[in-house]
């Protein structure tokens, strides 16, 4: 099975490299605030205090706000709309989903047990964090492929901007290709300022629209954050990928159980620390890129990826590490990293069901390195296998390794004690 939409998904590539509810609202919008602080009485629920562009569907009744702290609880679970719309869902309510926080806040938290149906715009230094990792939720959609609208379909005309032509969408599509990365669940805005680090905290993202986490060029660091796609199942279309962003970001203590790439390793010094991917039909646990990409180098650090339990035929798109075209030049420094396919695992490249490797590069002149490196006197710590190492296309591309003394890869390896590969130890 060739995944859906790879034109649309290069070009958000190539935008990447050339840069560097209705249906499940989960609560009433009008519950009574449960204000809290660490200073009882500075967190106002007076909307008349909230600062200049907060959401209109946060008010006194759902949120307040700590002015001399610069933090915004939200307080009660709420689905953001546009004031008025007569939308008749959340899903055809595009541009009031979207709260883009105010550079007022350096804050904002979702107390525990609140759902937020809806997605945030990071503008400034910012964290967003929630009270509880697994009752904090942001939340988007039931809906598959919501950028290509009701008919679920790619319209032609709709295309990102190219060769001259302005970019644009067609027929019923809501956003382009290169528009999905804002139109997830957390991003940092393109204008925001670089040289500083937005934060991703403690929460839970369910059924994104699109992206999960993305920025382009902007510096993240997300701890303890489940990434889940709970639409019943494949959901090949959707775009529902984990975590992109910017040079020198950071995952660490989270899982990603998402039907799209878990974390595309598109920037130089990104660091995956105590992870656990859940590797589904679709997309690759570590994804390398959708067209040409600069050189990149990434670290991981005890990070396990599980293939996904029962599923059927044990059948992938793509492999552990993967690309899928244009020229790649990556290098993963791996510590601790544990993944384990079944031996009938099968993916889908070149028009025929092959044998699962770990490694599929497509492009010419590419090469990937792979590289075992020790952490504080120990290590590395590998346990790798599947029915082969590598599917390896386009002339010239090439696989460098050096894995404890290994210079090739086996479709089996075993490094060190990689029983202390754990991933993320508190994650469900």
């Amino acid at each position: 099975m060739q995944r859906m939409g790879a034109f649309s998904r290069r070009a958000m590539a190539l935008a990447w490299a050339a840069l560097a509810s209705a249906c499940g609202g989960g609560g009433s919008d009008n519950a009574p605030a449960v204000v809290t602080s660490s200073a009882p009485g500075t967190c106002s629920a007076d909307a008349a205090t909230f600062p200049a562009g907060t959401h209109p569907s946060l008010n006194g009744t759902n949120a307040c706000w700590d002015a001399a702290a610069r933090q915004f609880r939200i307080t009660a679970s709420v689905t953001l709309r546009t004031p008025g719309s007569t939308a008749p869902t959340a899903d055809a309510d595009k541009d009031g989903f979207y709260w883009s926080i105010p550079a007022a806040v350096g804050k904002v938290t979702i107390d525990a047990n609140v759902k937020v149906t809806g997605h945030f715009r990071m503008t400034a230094e910012q964290t967003l964090e929630g009270a509880n990792r697994d009752t904090s939720v942001i939340y988007g959609t039931l809906t598959k492929a919501w950028a290509r609208g009701p008919n679920g379909v790619e319209d032609p005309g709709t295309r990102c901007a190219a060769n001259g032509l302005p970019a644009a969408v067609a027929g019923d599509d809501r956003v382009h290709d290169c528009e999905k990365w804002s139109h997830g669940a957390i991003s940092v805005s393109y204008a925001a300022p670089l040289g500083v680090t937005y934060k991703v905290r403690n929460l839970t993202i369910e059924n994104a629209r699109t992206y999960a986490i993305t920025a382009i060029l902007h510096r993240m660091d997300v701890d303890r954050v489940i990434i889940k796609n709970t639409r019943s199942g494949d959901d090949t279309q959707s775009n529902s990928d984990g975590f992109g962003a910017g040079p020198d970001s950071r995952i660490s203590n989270s899982l990603i159980d998402t039907q799209d790439d878990s974390i595309k390793l598109f920037a130089n010094g990104m660091v995956v620390e105590n992870v656990t991917i859940v590797h589904n039909r679709n997309g690759a646990p570590f994804q390398f890129g959708w067209s040409a990409m600069p050189a990149a180098t990434s670290t991981l650090i005890n990070v396990k990826v599980l293939p996904k339990a029962g599923l059927e035929g044990q059948r992938y798109n793509l492999s552990l590490f993967s690309n899928a075209e244009g020229k790649v030049l990556p290098t993963v420094n791996i510590t601790g990293l544990s993944a384990q396919y079944a031996a009938d695992a099968t993916v889908f490249q070149y028009g025929a069901w092959r044998p699962m490797p770990l490694v599929l590069v497509k492009g010419a002149d590419s090469t990937v390195r792979l590289a075992g490196v020790a952490s504080n006197g120990g290590g590395p710590d590998i346990k790798l296998s599947a029915p082969q190492a590598t599917i390896l296309g386009g002339a010239n591309t090439r696989l460098q390794v050096s894995l404890g003394g290994q210079t090739s890869l086996a479709s089996q390896v075993t490094l060190g004690q990689p029983e202390r590969v754990t991933g993320c130890s508190d994650c469900p």
